[in-house]
Order: C-alpha cells, then structure tokens, then sequence
C-alpha cells in the first residue's frame, strides 16, 4: 500500500489459506482453509480452498495454521458425506467400519456388508 492507501502489490496466500472473501480485504488478507469445514488448499496462491475428497481426511495442523493436506483412509475405515463421525472429527478422521461391513481397501468411501453366509 502506498502513501495514499492505495494497494501497490498482490500478496500470493501460501498453501493452507485462501484469498479472503471480504470485500475490504480481499487483496490484502489470507484466511486459512478450515480442516473441521472439510477444506484444504496445497498450492500457493489458492483463491479458494477445495474440498477434502470422499475416502481422505484432513491433516490438522498443531500450530493452528490453515489446512494443506489430506490422507487416505486405511483399511477398515471409510468416509464420505454419507458415512463420518460426528462433530469435530467429520473430516479429520475416518470412520472405521460398523459391525457387519467391511472395507479392504484404502480410501474409500463406504464400507461395503459382509456377505451373507461369512462373517
């Protein structure tokens, strides 16, 4: 910003935030991807942040910084915008697999029933 407030440079948001939304600050101001809404952003310079995909969860950041990156489910474990845990853990952790289902493969987003006749 220059003597008369006016904006002299673009300011490129590092991985994890996205440009604001606000109107004020839109140029100015990088906010962070929230893992606990199911965001993330890995490159630089996001003017959004995207969407953690079904069979993946977020990484959580100990220093509270914006979301970068995501990993895939394990085996016995799904998650999808049908099948997660409640509240805080939606997106940051897998849900494993209820009692009569199954999952043997890595990031999935369902676990699939046990076949009748198996167990």
């Amino acid at each position: 910003v220059d003597a008369e407030g006016l904006p002299t440079s673009v300011i490129e948001c590092q991985p994890g935030y996205k440009r604001s939304d606000s109107d004020t600050d839109s140029y100015t101001e990088c906010k962070p991807c929230n893992a606990l809404l199911g965001e993330y952003s890995s490159a630089a310079g996001a003017q959004k942040c995207d969407v953690i995909p079904s069979g993946s969860y977020a990484i959580v950041e100990d220093d509270g910084s914006g979301t970068k990156e995501y990993r895939s489910c394990a085996i016995g474990t799904a998650r999808s915008d049908q099948f997660f845990l409640d509240g805080d853990e939606r997106y940051t952790r897998c849900r494993p697999c209820d009692t009569g289902t199954y999952q043997k493969q890595e990031n999935q987003p369902t676990c699939n029933p046990v076949p009748s006749g198996n167990r």
